[in-house]
């Protein structure tokens, strides 16, 4: 197995000891060119970078393996770097078998305070757990409070929901009895109506009927005077 094909291997778990092996390699072979500065050229070609066919560090990860390169990210080695880093000035750390990940967010949670041995780590372990748990129990507890206020509202509106819907059904009552007022009010209005034109042909009627009578009585007022009069002026009442 080649350099390179045990690299990748390596790269399949951040697990357990598996990245610090990558990194003991790296540490092994190439610190000298991973240091800080511009490293020679003839250190590059004499490495694993430059006999995989590569002239960086940074190309030699990020290319394909079908390339020759290791299919990873810089990102990544950084993050294992970070780690490997306090690994190196925490040994107790190596026997551990904790990621790469997990070292990094304990030392940024303790910084500048990290634990010095693993009894020490241990008991930060135990206490951010507790912490964990006490602060996933509040939030447990004031989700519960929200659940039971959102309860409580949505009762209040229910209840107000209700309401209204007894509202919305004794204003149909109502418009149903004024529907039914305004049939009855037309009818009245048309029988009204009936009625003043019974009048009206009635008053028509005894105006006639009050003329006929007055013409009735002229002229038995008229027959009274006739039958009152001498024979002699019924013959000249003729002739006027």
């Amino acid at each position: 197995m080649s350099d390179t094909d045990r690299l990748i291997k390596l790269l399949g778990s951040e697990s357990g000891d598996k990245w610090l092996e990558f990194m003991d390699y790296v540490n092994q072979n190439l610190s000298h060119i991973l240091k800080r500065g511009k490293p020679r050229i003839q250190d590059i070609e004499n490495s694993i970078i430059g006999k995989s066919g590569f002239k960086t560090w940074k190309d030699f990860i990020e290319s394909t393996t079908q390339t020759g390169g290791l299919g990873w990210k810089i990102a990544t080695f950084d993050s294992w770097k970070r780690a490997y880093s306090i690994v190196c000035n925490y040994e107790f750390l190596r026997d551990l078998e904790l990621s790469a990940s997990f070292i990094n967010t304990i030392y940024r949670e303790t910084k500048p305070n990290f634990p010095k041995t693993e009894s020490e780590f241990n008991e930060f372990l135990a206490l951010r757990e507790h912490t964990a748990i006490a602060k996933q129990q509040n939030m447990l507890k004031v989700a519960e409070n929200r659940a039971e206020e959102l309860t409580s509202e949505n009762n209040t509106l229910i209840n107000k929901s209700n309401i209204q819907e007894v509202q919305i059904e004794n204003l149909k009552k109502l418009l149903e009895k004024s529907e039914a007022l305004n049939d009855k009010l037309l009818v009245a209005e048309k029988r009204v109506s009936q009625l003043e034109a019974f009048l009206e042909i009635s008053q028509k009627d005894l105006i006639i009927a009050k003329k006929i009578s007055n013409t009735k009585s002229a002229r038995l007022e008229t027959l009274d005077k006739y039958e009152d009069m001498s024979l002699f002026k019924k013959i000249l009442s003729h002739f006027d």
